[in-house]
């Protein structure tokens, strides 16, 4: 798992090879925080864009798409500190309140270097990833659209100009769907 081999590369020595359940809980909201933040959050806040400003759906879509994810990333970022300090520093030996301002000068000491180090890897691969994958997603089916379509005025059996037409619904309707999915419809 990429998260130990991090935790132990960066750690402590003598740290327990068994992670915690904390950590792994902590570890698996950051990734639901980053997958919510590239794939559902950026149709959601388009939408609000487009009605609170003067951008229209496309150019909505993309500051939407590149900005949730380098946004969450002030979140993610702590909350994946916070997974590696009780990885590497159980404090099981101290009083609570002793641990939480331990592990809040931790996060505070590292959180601008990690913070930058997400950004940077998220920044290319969901946000502009995210854009280049819509574009090249409606191309491709544009472009397939228009392929079944000529394929129906070339076709002279029957039984394959129905499966041409079931081929061209489906694309359209896949289209459509995505089209009403992003007017929040």
């Amino acid at each position: 798992m990429k998260d130990r081999w991090y935790a132990r590369m960066f750690g402590t020595s003598g740290v327990s090879s068994k992670i915690p359940a904390l950590t792994m809980g902590l570890w698996a909201s950051r990734d639901v925080m980053v997958i919510g933040s590239s794939f559902v959050l950026p149709e959601l806040m388009s939408d609000t864009l487009k009605e609170q400003t003067s951008l229209n759906e496309q150019n909505a879509l993309r500051f939407s798409q590149f900005l949730c994810p380098v946004l969450t990333q002030v979140v993610a970022g702590p909350v994946q500190l916070l997974g590696l300090d009780f990885y590497n520093r159980p404090m099981a030996n101290i009083g609570y309140t002793e641990a939480a301002v331990e592990r809040a000068k931790f996060i505070g000491q590292n959180f601008s270097s990690v913070v930058a180090a997400r950004i940077a890897r998220m920044a290319p691969a969901y946000g502009i990833g995210g854009i280049g994958n819509t574009y090249f997603r409606n191309a491709w089916r544009s472009m397939l659209i228009r392929r079944e379509m000529e394929m129906i005025d070339g076709t002279e059996k029957e039984q394959d100009r129905k499966e041409r037409i079931r081929n061209l619904v489906g694309l359209v309707v896949g289209k459509r769907r995505d089209q009403k999915d992003l007017r929040g419809g």
